[in-house]
């Protein structure tokens, strides 16, 4: 039934004349109408394409709840699209408002935001917390930044087992930079590999698997 139906499915349908009583519905506090609205305006969907435009209902959606506009907002302001400018605080504040609600790549941003003192204050203990709220959602940019904390020891004491328990979590599916961290911590400080056939497989896998690990970061919606 329609319920089912994607708010991208449903922008993408429509037309010239469904646009005012959409805008009259999400002035009246309507979630779905204003989701749709600023999809419409994102896509050029029964509107001229024009994002900016569609960022007030994107906004307004965000501040009702809907997890999946605050995310998106959040993604906005990290990389200054849609007319807003740069903004790492505001970034962060709507991506802990999504991640306190169980985004799982908002969780992991939540985390890199903390780790390197992004609209936040340097936090490596909260880091740790988002990143394994994260990775216990499989995210598995998230157990490999667990395992390269525990690895180096990012303030906690280095463990190499637990660093092993994630990153053989992110390498079961496939993560490119797993790959190198475990092939580092393979080879010894001479260069010698102390598993020569784990190592080199590692590192096959890793030049088949070219370095993506940008395309985590975007949200869905982008």
């Amino acid at each position: 039934g329609l319920a089912q139906e994607s708010y991208e499915d449903r922008a993408a349908r429509l037309q010239p004349k469904d646009i005012p009583p959409l805008i009259q519905k999400a002035q009246g506090g309507d979630l779905s109408s204003q989701v749709l609205l600023w999809l419409a305006y994102r896509g050029g969907h029964g509107v001229p394409k024009d994002a900016k435009k569609g960022v007030p209902y994107l906004r307004q959606a965000a501040e009702q709840g809907s997890l999946e506009s605050q995310w998106v907002l959040s993604t906005l302001y990290e990389f200054g699209r849609a007319g807003l400018p740069v903004d790492h605080a505001e970034s962060f504040k709507w991506a802990l408002k999504a991640a306190q609600r169980g985004h799982m790549v908002a969780q992991h941003n939540v985390g890199s935001a903390y780790c390197e003192g992004r609209g936040v204050e340097e936090n490596l203990e909260q880091a740790r917390y988002w990143y394994t709220r994260a990775a216990e959602q499989g995210f598995a940019h998230s157990e490999w930044m667990l395992g390269r904390i525990y690895y180096e020891g990012l303030g906690v004491p280095a463990n190499r087992d637990e660093a092993i328990k994630w990153l053989s979590k992110s390498l079961a599916q496939g993560h490119v930079p797993t790959m190198r961290i475990l092939a580092d911590m393979y080879t010894n400080a001479s260069g010698i590999p102390l598993q020569p056939q784990f190592v080199f497989d590692l590192e096959r896998a890793a030049a088949q698997g070219g370095s993506h690990a940008a395309e985590f970061e975007v949200g869905r919606f982008y």
